[in-house]
């Protein structure tokens, strides 16, 4: 082994141990990122299910809109219709929250919409 300056260092020589630091975040005596063995969730894992519970909750919608839809019938002014009803406000809740899946995808990928 060199010692910088053109020289050898002796493997046994103190020199040797100071040229070569042990990786220090990597010993678990030194530093242990989970001494109590917590588990921990990462903002990546939030963002994932996050968008897993969107999803299933878009699932749902689309259930009970097409059990509506077969009782029931519907038609345009039904569904985009600004009064009451039990579609009252559907496609733009059901529109927030795809919207939201979207960027939620792209933020655990790292990505843009634009």
């Amino acid at each position: 082994m060199v010692d910088g300056v053109g020289g050898r260092v002796d493997q046994g020589s103190d020199l040797h141990g100071i040229l070569r630091l042990p990786n220090l975040l990597n010993s678990p005596t030194i530093f242990d990122p989970n001494p109590l063995g917590e588990t921990f969730m990462s903002d990546l894992d939030a963002l994932k299910t996050e968008k897993q519970a969107l999803i299933d909750k878009m699932l749902a919608m689309q259930q009970r809109f097409i059990a509506y839809e077969h009782q029931h019938g519907v038609g345009g002014k039904d569904y985009w219709g600004t009064g009451g009803g039990p579609l009252a406000g559907y496609p733009q809740e059901y529109m927030a929250i795809a919207n939201r899946v979207v960027d939620l995808a792209h933020q655990i990928v790292g990505s843009s919409r634009i």
